[in-house]
């Protein structure tokens, strides 16, 4: 089992937000695709959180941290959706 410390690009790394930041200011052009995925991964988080806040929030497991859990994978899987790219990105840097 990996180390959550060692894992790179996770939706919890602060550290890869502070790269990108310094990227985008010495290289713009190069980090726009970064940004617009970073942007593509915002929509969609979005849209998983109101897809789950449509479902019932009733139920054996409906406690803070299931919900906290819930948020962390929603997070993570929206990052990992926007680096495969559903095409938002790309007509973003277009």
């Amino acid at each position: 089992m990996q180390d959550l410390a060692t894992l790179t690009g996770a939706a919890y790394d602060a550290r890869s937000l502070n790269v990108l930041k310094n990227q985008v200011s010495q290289q713009p052009q190069q980090g726009l695709r970064q940004v617009a995925e970073q942007l593509e991964s915002v929509f969609v988080q979005m849209m998983l959180k109101s897809m789950r806040a449509a479902l019932p929030q009733e139920g054996l497991f409906s406690n803070q941290q299931s919900h906290l859990y819930t948020s962390l994978y929603d997070q993570q899987l929206a990052q990992d959706l926007s680096y495969k790219s559903l095409g938002f990105a790309d007509i973003m840097v277009e």
